[in-house]
């Protein structure tokens, strides 16, 4: 018999078992469970990526079992007892939690289930700053998780001396970022969106970002996620300094507007985008202000937001791509820019030059 806090295996289930829920093998959808004195290794591998969690402060017997870890959580959750026994039987193991007994199927564990090869990292990249750096991964997923191509689904992840590059794209999205941190070596990965997932699920003061060959590890806290690197990614970010370089002008029409008005103003429009043929609407930039506007064969909506404005612009955009961009973005205020005859315009956090948006503009109706 092993005993458990239950709290602490319940967490660490949760932080483990979410490649359990995107299985590629039959057994991968199964966690495993290591007991060595006093604590817990719990693990699951889906064939591209893999989550360990520790659990300390067990007791009693080492055990080794795979097992479903949805089915083991929703026999210790809903509870107030403080531990969970857990014996071993044939193809089984047995539970007690309080007053409560459960029994949940094992499966045998294959030699090979945990092999791994050894591997020199190529660079490592370690944050300290996780307040900051976060919230432009978060931006991150938000893009590459709504790109409508299998190619786009992934964060590229730059270490340079000093800062780490994030960099992304839907093909109507492009993020370029920035972050001061601390690295060693350089290279550029292509993380796949659904390992973003866990990483931005255990974000906490400490991050480390390991880049092997063909693959990346990451630690945070009592957690560590190692994934595959994307195969024949496109490779954005050594693309983006000459995007930025060609089209973005030097004092082109901007506005400095309120982010949050900015986006009550966008869903405004974008509810009566929706019921046109090619859901876009209309930003001009104008006197002090910036004009949102949108029209369709039933109704038509304006929305005037005070701003701070150079010169006079206007273009057209698709909403829903840039609202939820908008709402993880930092800062009270967001730069617009756009340049007439160029195909994008611009959005960053006002006195921010470490995150940049590039919008693709509409130019058909």
């Amino acid at each position: 018999m092993t005993t458990f806090p239950r709290q602490e295996l319940a967490k660490a289930l949760s932080e483990a078992s979410g490649p359990s829920k995107r299985p590629t093998q039959g057994q991968h959808s199964f966690t495993r469970i290591t007991v060595q004195d006093s604590s817990a290794t719990v693990e699951c591998y889906n064939g591209v990526m893999r989550c360990t969690s520790v659990v300390s402060g067990v007791s009693g017997d080492a055990i080794d079992i795979l097992v479903h870890a949805e089915m083991l959580s929703s026999a210790i959750e809903n509870t107030s007892a403080e531990t969970v026994e857990i014996t071993p039987e044939s193809n089984r193991i047995k539970l007690k939690v309080g007053s409560r007994n459960a029994s949940v199927p094992t499966i045998p564990i294959a030699d090979n289930w945990t092999e791994r090869q050894e591997r020199k990292a190529l660079s490592r990249i370690q944050v300290t700053d996780h307040e900051t750096f976060t919230p432009i991964l978060k931006i991150a997923h938000g893009i590459s998780k709504g790109a409508k191509f299998d190619e786009n689904k992934h964060v590229e992840l730059t270490a340079e001396p000093g800062l780490v590059r994030i960099a992304c794209t839907s093909r109507y999205q492009t993020l370029w970022a920035s972050h001061k941190c601390t690295t060693k070596g350089t290279g550029t990965i292509a993380v796949p969106v659904e390992s973003v997932d866990e990483v931005l699920k255990s974000a906490s003061n400490s991050m480390l970002f390991r880049i092997f060959d063909n693959a990346f590890a990451y630690n945070s806290g009592n957690l560590s996620l190692e994934s595959s690197i994307k195969s024949n990614p496109q490779i954005v970010t050594p693309l983006i300094p000459s995007i930025i370089q060609r089209f973005r002008k030097q004092d082109s029409p901007s506005a400095i507007v309120d982010r949050i008005e900015l986006i009550n103003a966008l869903k405004s429009a974008d509810a009566v985008a929706q019921k046109r043929a090619i859901p876009s609407i209309n930003l001009e930039i104008d006197i002090a202000k910036l004009v949102v506007s949108c029209d369709n064969s039933e109704t038509s909506v304006e929305s005037e937001v005070p701003a701070s404005t150079i010169g006079a612009v206007s273009f057209r955009i698709s909403a829903s791509d840039i609202v939820s961009t908008l709402s993880k973005m930092p800062g009270e205020k967001v730069v617009i820019e756009h340049a007439p005859e160029t195909p994008t315009a611009w959005f960053s956090p006002f006195e921010n030059d470490t995150i940049l948006i590039a919008v693709q503009i509409i130019r058909k109706e």
